[in-house]
């Protein structure tokens, strides 16, 4: 009995020794993983075309030290209204008005509402009159965001929500009239879904010789519905949460045989509409462009977003490159670069957003 116990006691000790070094390798396999989320300076990075001349430069690391948090600011005024569209359907709109020279129409990712747009306009502060609005269908898909009800309604999206950019436009011109004088720059930022129906609306504006912006920032930009589509068949909860998805292990672990992800892939993409962004970028010309994509952005990868830069036909183009999620870029550390990036590419024109970057980077 006692040879018994002693060995039993060799093995529990031989047993904790096994489970303190299974610990200390999860750990260290923790570390790694968990690198990504700890953001360091040097994850955000600037991408640039001026007039054929290309470059990638990391942001300087005491440059961005040394830019103000980003605070609260208060409003002047804030306009509620009804817009209509030529056919006939009415949207809600705010017009938040600071008397400034420069106009930021906000548009948001599906399926939300203009509310969440509005934490851009707390941060941006008063340099800025804001319009934010709801798209026809806001108040109707609000309760849709679950993967059983998305396909169908793919077949309604992106076909003519330009109407309200065009109705907003016509607002604009109103405003101008009004306080007798035009805006120095019309500026579009869009997150997710919003970038299709800007560059749609932009293109479309031009065509008609009455271009509805002077630049666009397109944050999140994704390339296809079809693509879209796709990532879904892997992971159905993405519509719901884009940052992180949400779909048990298991089920992506079965979604991912290709047995099965084929024929519901092909039936989903059979069942979506051909609509892409490509097309309309390759129609944006003598216009700046701003991009900002999260390198862990699970809806947009990084293929589809280089195939996204490659396509957009304008010489006058940049990208902010940041380690954040599909539509997380303002809400994570960097608000305060984001927010500086925006002012100047606003207030400066390309050529002296080029060298001010270059000023400041590595």
């Amino acid at each position: 009995n006692y040879r018994v116990r002693v060995n039993l006691s060799k093995i529990g000790k031989q047993f904790m020794n096994l489970k303190t070094k299974f610990l200390i390798f999860l750990a260290l396999i923790a570390i790694p993983i968990a690198t990504p989320i700890c953001t360091s300076c040097a994850d955000y990075k600037l991408r640039i075309e001026n007039n054929g001349q290309q470059s990638v430069k990391s942001i300087n690391n005491e440059f961005i030290k040394t830019l103000p948090n980003a605070q609260k600011q208060n409003i002047i005024k804030t306009e509620s209204l009804t817009l209509r569209t030529e056919s006939g359907i009415e949207f809600p709109t705010i017009f938040i008005n600071n008397n400034s020279s420069h106009i930021l129409v906000l548009g948001q990712g599906f399926p939300g509402g203009k509310e969440s747009m509005k934490s851009f306009i707390d941060y941006l502060g008063s340099d800025f009159d804001y319009i934010i609005f709801d798209y026809r269908w806001t108040q109707i898909f609000k309760f849709m965001c679950k993967p059983s009800t998305l396909i169908h309604p793919f077949q309604k999206l992106l076909c003519e929500e330009q109407e309200e950019l065009f109705a907003i436009a016509k607002y604009i011109r109103l405003k101008e009239r009004e306080r007798n004088r035009t805006y120095k720059e019309r500026i579009a930022l869009g997150e997710c879904y919003s970038n299709f129906v800007f560059v749609k609306s932009q293109v479309l504006s031009q065509q008609q010789g009455n271009a509805i912006f002077t630049k666009l920032i397109l944050d999140s930009c994704w390339l296809s519905l079809k693509d879209f589509v796709d990532s879904i068949c892997f992971d159905p909860y993405l519509p719901c949460s884009p940052q992180e998805g949400g779909t048990p292990l298991w089920i992506k672990r079965i979604l991912t045989l290709k047995w099965i992800h084929a024929p519901i892939s092909k039936i989903a993409r059979l069942l979506t509409p051909q609509i892409s962004i490509s097309p309309y970028l390759a129609q944006l010309e003598n216009i700046p462009v701003l991009f900002i994509h999260g390198t862990n952005d699970l809806m947009v990868p990084r293929k589809h977003f280089d195939k996204i830069w490659e396509d957009t036909a304008t010489h006058q183009k940049a990208a902010f490159i940041t380690p954040h999620a599909h539509s997380d870029n303002f809400k994570k550390e960097s608000r305060h670069l984001y927010k500086y990036l925006v002012k100047t590419f606003a207030y400066s024109n390309f050529d002296e957003f080029y060298q001010n970057v270059e000023e400041n980077s590595d």
